[in-house]
């Protein structure tokens, strides 16, 4: 049951949306027959295969391209849905992956140019254009970047300051497509904590193209899994993941979704016992598993782990006792017997 207040939080409907591109009277169809909604407070992740029309997609919502069929409606603050023809940047900011060519930009001029909707021909900025600066740059956490200039920023500098940006615009709606692309893990969690803060705090709608599945199930509040029949499945991470779902669209190849773990092969023939808890037991059993080994509570083959004040660990075989899984695999293969 859907909560009861969930109609008044909608920001966009769509309804029987067919996506894709027409060319001389022919259609190539990407998503047929869409029904769905976006509402405030809400990060949704969206996710499918390559080239499977994710980008088309968030070009469409963003008015970009048109649908081939269907409808896209927007609900204004006056509460009246009106249909969306072209880009509303009062309403919708986007986030692309497509680079910026002004690079002598300094990241202050690029965050001012997101208020452009706003202002008059002159470009004439005032104080409240600039309270939404900064209000991006303190969300976003970029005030040490202002002065500097866009070639001089990373990746991931570069990804929070098109968001800063899309920030500015000061919009209830965002689309980003691929925001932690080539980034580094640091900055993909970084990226993808400051979208779901933005949803619940700021209580914006944002959707996210994105292919990071392991940040997605545990940042997101909804996911939309893009299917190979032109039709996306929607739910929470957990009941796809539980449902089977995740398995059936991207039929995942020595991963397990339910654990979180890669699929290892016990190729030795040897079975061990691990006594243990908590953070070393979990890297243990993953040291021994990707070792070839497979684990039994009743081997013979016991290992116990303790942790000592100091936070040294230790590993007991037998009677030999190992200060690291590297020390303890290397004996292992030297004289454990099969069984």
């Amino acid at each position: 049951m859907e909560d009861p207040d969930i109609n008044d939080r909608i920001l966009l409907s769509a309804t029987h949306l067919s996506v894709g591109y027409s060319n001389k009277g022919s259609a190539k169809v990407l998503f047929n027959n869409l029904n769905f909604q976006i509402h405030t407070g809400e990060l949704v992740c969206f996710m499918g295969a390559n080239g499977i029309g994710k980008s088309t997609l968030i070009r469409t919502l963003a008015g970009l391209q048109p649908p081939l069929q269907g409808k896209i409606e927007l609900r204004f603050p006056d509460n009246s849905f009106q249909p969306l023809h072209h880009p509303e940047p009062e309403f919708i900011a986007l986030v692309l992956t497509d680079k910026i060519n002004a690079h002598n930009l300094t990241v202050e001029e690029l965050l001012l140019s997101g208020r452009y909707p706003f202002i008059n021909w002159r470009m004439q900025t005032g104080t409240a254009d600039q309270v939404k600066i900064n209000q991006a740059v303190e969300a976003v956490r970029i005030n040490h970047l202002l002065p500097r200039r866009l070639n001089e920023l990373s990746d991931g500098q570069m990804q929070l300051v098109m968001i800063a940006r899309a920030l500015v615009q000061d919009t209830p709606l965002l689309l980003l497509d691929e925001p932690t692309a080539h980034l580094d893990l640091n900055n993909r969690v970084e990226i993808m904590n400051l979208l779901r803060h933005l949803a619940h705090r700021l209580n914006k709608g944002i959707v996210v193209a994105t292919h990071e599945l392991d940040l997605a199930l545990q940042t997101t509040d909804r996911i939309w899994l893009a299917g190979d029949r032109q039709g996306i499945l929607s739910g929470i991470p957990e009941d796809l993941v539980l449902d089977g779902t995740f398995d059936e669209i991207f039929q995942l190849k020595g991963f397990d979704l339910k654990t979180g773990r890669v699929f290892h092969k016990p190729w030795r023939g040897i079975a061990v016992t691990v006594r243990g808890d908590g953070h070393p037991l979990l890297w243990t059993r993953n040291a021994l598993e990707r070792s070839g080994y497979r684990i039994d509570n009743s081997s013979i083959h016991i290992i116990s782990i303790a942790q000592h004040e100091n936070g040294k660990l230790t590993w007991t075989l037998g009677d030999q006792s190992f200060s690291s899984l590297h020390s303890l695999l290397n004996h292992m293969q030297t004289g454990l017997p099969m069984n």
